[in-house]
């Protein structure tokens, strides 16, 4: 709440935004529709929307995004004069043709046929019922989002803005203040101060408690004055110096998160009130004759400014507050500062020594002081018994009750008289006022230090770890830490036969070169180095750099503040960082210490802190304050004003492309559709190469927003992308996918939650589970009838083949037996002879004489049927003769004396006899039938078995069949 007073003195000073603020502007030329910005508001999703008379632009920080009539169809007019969000983040836009409400896809026109009121919109106003209200040239309406018709109407007319209030009350500034009650939906005009005083409500701000502020102007606008109205009756009034603030242009009224009020005030800039008194800050613009015809708070603290001529400026609150010889400093490079007894602090420049009250007002310069002219200073100290040293290139002065004692160190002795290259060896690196009384100064070649009529110059050779000095602190316990260039850190132990002992690298520290030395509130001491950070706590040192989360290893300065954090001083800036984290980092709990870095975008002129050369470069003041020296001048740092929590970004996947087609968002305006919507169905082969565009709506060093990326279903780890705005992924396959993207802002405060975005990439057909399943089947299926198949070809080929073996066998032993069978007979043959064989031939031959006759036979007709036996040429057969007076007939045998007795022995047999050929006609007279006679191949039977074992080779003598013959009678 805003604390009003009836009387507001004339201001007289101007405030210059540019020491409290950091001020950044827009033109044209950066990409705003036109330089005149009418409209501003910031919708949930961090997004500043600007209208103006040539387009609607949409701003992250970044990139404008333009929405116009030439780059949208759904877009009737350009001309944008009012802005509002409802509860369901759809934006209305108020133009001259009517109304419009984006739903983030598309422009949805709002027109008369469908109920809404004639001419251009006045104002809007968001609905905490939902909707918004409306108003226009015929009156007041309410609009919903989900649908296209107001739900009620008002005559009021016209209301020049609305905002609603406590409960559900809409107030109305009009000619009258307007009260509409929720409840009862009737409206109650009240009059502005007086009945009839020419006083017009301009504009209204609802303030706590059913309590309203109302900026109200006479009707020639030579007056104005905001004043409080709650229940029935107006309150306090506070007049407005320089009535002429408006003219025809805009009113408006905007209120900051610290309480003040701000107001136009013309072509003059703005009107801050604070604390009931106004501040004029100068405008921010350069243009002359421009006016502010809108303006508004973000989320982050940042003040925008609409104005008429020269485009949209932002005014973001310095965190850190510069001091240079802008402001009345002595030099802007600022060597060393130290706390003042009386408050606030002594600074060393190039030009002198400067006093700075503890608001950061430069109280006095001293340029010269008892006769020596403070040029090139470089450490200045002030002792309890508030005596002031300063030390310089040359010597270092005393100044005490108006009094300068100088001191100067001798010259090297190899110095030649009017040589200025032992000059180092008189140049002052660090003052250390001790408890005792003492003053301990550091020098490139030694420690000097001045007890009462005790002086003592310490160097290497009394143990110091190296002649050059750099830092010197004092601990709790009256011990003096020295930190040197090179020669690691010692420590002065007051024994006279071993002054220091020093710690190096080789001890655990992670330089051998200290800038910087400080004791916390703790007890441990810190070391900074040109290679990081070291604590050294009950004899341990532990260390810190970049792998532990430091943003550079090098620390120039350290300090500590009233919150348990440590500032720490680099080459490139400055950053904060918590005792705990370091603690955690040092036990092993955490691998990296959160640190807040600080820059340009907080206040610093340069993002740099002195040091090296000249400690101490930074120091506390009783107030808490701390205060760093800089190339640029100093910063004050107020730890009380950060410690509130900081807003972190808003993140929003503005568009998605696939294979160069647009998913989500539109080819000239990025981020239409984009957002947490349903999930993305992409066809088969439609995402060969994806990308995905996201921002963070932060307007702090909007260009130091980091993102990190992870693609849920195809990797579970984070990837940091720095300050890129887009990722891309090749060859994805198939499947349902989640984008997730969160950003930090430049004080490294993440958004976790950040945007996400579901899609699915469809398969092909053969991409499916159910195509591979049923392939696999088919397959499946195949490779069993193929096995069966296989199985029963070599089953057959196994049964053919064993019956062709066993084929094979039985006729391997099938011939052999018929072999053995065919020997047996032939030599059955040749050993019985057969009937009508002649037993006195040579040979033997078996031959009938009923063949005699036979044409086949040499038988000569006309011969006497007599018998001999002859030996026939060629076919050596011999051939059976009848003999003459021999009765053929009877017997039909040869007469021979052997072929009786074989007669005898075939006509005794029961053999059957074998199947003679025919024989020729006789015709002289018919031979006689010849007796059957005995023939062992018929007689031979046997079974199988044992016709197999007739030829055994391993006998000595083949087997024959046994001969039936008479007793006594051989073959």
């Amino acid at each position: 709440m805003v604390c009003l007073a009836s009387v507001a003195a004339e201001p007289k000073e101007v405030v210059d935004p540019r020491r409290e603020y950091l001020v950044r502007s827009w033109s044209k030329e950066h990409g705003l529709a036109d330089d005149r910005v009418v409209a501003l508001l910031q919708t949930h999703d961090g997004y500043l929307w600007i209208a103006s008379p040539y387009g609607l632009v949409r701003f992250d920080g970044i990139t404008f995004a333009k929405f116009t009539r030439g780059t949208r169809a759904d877009m009737p007019a350009d001309d944008c004069r009012a802005l509002a969000e409802d509860g369901d983040g759809n934006l209305w836009v108020g133009t001259s043709e009517g109304l419009l409400r984006w739903d983030g896809t598309r422009f949805t026109n709002l027109t008369v046929e469908k109920g809404w009121g004639k001419g251009p919109v006045i104002s809007l106003a968001p609905s905490a019922a939902g909707g918004v209200w409306v108003s226009t040239s015929d009156g007041v309406r309410h609009g919903s989002p989900h649908s296209d018709r107001p739900e009620g109407i008002s005559d009021v007319a016209p209301v020049w803005m609305m905002a609603e209030g406590a409960g559900g009350t809409l107030w109305m500034a009009s000619d009258n203040l307007l009260r509409r009650d929720p409840l009862t939906k009737e409206s109650r005009a009240f009059p502005v101060l007086e009945r009839d005083s020419g006083w017009v409500a301009k504009c209204v701000l609802p303030m706590a408690d059913d309590e309203v502020s109302v900026l109200a102007v006479t009707g020639g606008v030579k007056e104005a004055c905001i004043a409080s109205f709650r229940g029935d009756a107006w309150g306090k009034v506070i007049p407005i110096p320089w009535g002429d603030i408006f003219f025809s242009r805009n009113a408006w009224i905007v209120r900051d998160r610290q309480g003040r009020v701000w107001v136009p005030h013309g072509s003059r800039g703005l009107l801050r009130l604070q604390e009931g008194k106004w501040q004029p800050v100068g405008p921010p613009w350069m243009a002359n004759e421009d006016f502010a015809l809108c303006a508004m708070e973000d989320r982050e603290g940042n003040l925008w400014i609409g104005t008429e001529q020269s485009g949209l400026h932002c005014l973001t609150p310095k965190r850190l507050v510069s001091i240079s010889s802008s402001n009345g400093l002595a030099h802007d490079q600022v060597r060393s500062v130290w706390p003042a007894l009386e408050g606030g602090i002594w600074a060393a420049t190039d030009k002198g020594v400067s006093r700075v009250n503890p608001q950061g007002v430069v109280l006095t310069n001293w340029t010269a002081i008892g006769g020596c002219v403070l040029e090139k200073t470089k450490v200045v100290a002030e002792s309890p018994g508030r005596v002031l040293w300063i030390g310089r290139s040359l010597d270092h002065l005393g100044f005490a009750n108006g009094v300068v004692e100088q001191h100067r160190y001798p010259r090297p002795p190899n110095e030649l008289p009017g040589d200025e290259s032992g000059t180092g060896f008189n140049k002052v690196r660090c003052f250390l006022p001790a408890r005792d009384g003492s003053l301990w100064i550091g020098v490139p070649r030694g420690l000097h230090r001045v007890a009462g009529k005790e002086d003592r110059f310490y160097t290497i050779a009394d143990g110091l770890g190296a002649d050059d000095v750099r830092a010197l602190v004092e601990t709790r316990d009256g011990t003096v830490w020295v930190g040197t260039a090179g020669g690691g850190l010692s420590r002065f132990t007051r024994d006279p036969a071993k002054p220091f002992v020093t710690l190096r690298r080789a001890d655990g520290l992670s330089r051998d070169t200290v800038w910087a030395l400080h004791e916390d509130s703790a007890g441990a001491l810190w070391a900074g180095t040109d290679g990081g950070l070291n604590r050294i706590r009950n004899g341990t040192i532990a260390t810190f750099d970049s792998r532990q989360g430091l943003p550079a290893d090098g620390v120039n300065v350290i300090v500590e503040d009233d919150f348990g954090a440590l500032w720490i001083g680099h080459d490139r800036g400055l950053y904060r960082v918590k005792r705990a984290d370091l603690d955690a980092v040092a036990l092993g709990r955490t691998k990296r210490a959160h640190c807040v870095p600080f820059g340009v975008a907080d206040g610093m002129v340069v993002a740099e802190c002195n040091g090296q050369t000249a400690t101490p470069a930074a120091c506390r003041t009783a107030d808490g304050r701390l205060w760093f020296a800089t190339p640029k001048g100093i910063v004050l740092v107020d730890p009380k004003s950060l410690q509130e929590d900081e807003v972190p970004p808003a993140v929003v996947i503005e568009k998605v492309i696939a294979d160069e087609t647009v998913l989500r968002g539109d080819e000239s305006v990025p981020g239409i559709g984009a957002g947490q919507g349903a999930p993305i169905r992409i066809g088969p082969g439609h995402a060969r190469y994806l990308e995905f565009r996201y921002t963070a709506n932060t307007f702090v060093a909007s260009e130091a927003a980091r993102f990190r990326v992870r693609l849920e279903g195809y990797e579970d780890t984070w990837h940091d992308v720095g300050n890129r705005r887009l990722v891309q992924y090749v060859g994805l396959p198939p499947g349902r996918y989640r984008f997730h993207v969160t950003a930090g802002n430049h004080h490294d405060v993440w958004n976790e939650t950040g945007a996400t975005l579901s899609f699915e990439l469809e398969p092909y057909l053969y991409q499916t589970v159910g195509f591979w399943f049923g392939t696999g089947s088919l397959v499946a299926v195949a490779l069993a009838g193929l096995a069966r198949w296989r199985f029963q070809t070599v089953r057959r080929k196994a049964r053919a083949h064993e019956r062709a073996l066993l084929a094979r066998t039985l006729h391997d032993h099938l011939g052999a037996d018929l072999a053995s069978f065919q020997s047996l007979a032939e030599l059955a043959r040749r050993a019985i002879p057969p009937a009508n064989t002649c037993n006195a031939c040579p040979r033997r031959p078996v031959v009938r004489a009923a063949r005699c006759g036979t044409p086949s036979s040499p038988w000569a007709p006309g011969r006497p049927p007599s018998w001999d036996c002859a030996r026939v040429s060629p076919s050596s057969r011999a051939t059976c003769w009848p003999r003459p007076g021999f009765d053929a007939g009877s017997t039909g045998l040869c007469p021979c004396p052997r072929s009786i007795s074989t007669r005898t022995r075939r006509s005794s047999s029961t053999s059957p006899r074998r199947k003679r050929s025919p024989t020729l006609p006789d015709t002289r007279a018919p031979a006689p039938a010849p007796s059957r006679s005995w023939s062992p191949i018929r007689s031979f039977r046997l079974p199988l078995p044992t016709m197999a074992r007739v030829w055994n080779p391993r006998r000595r003598r083949p087997w024959s069949p046994r001969r039936h013959l008479p007793a006594g009678e051989t073959d």
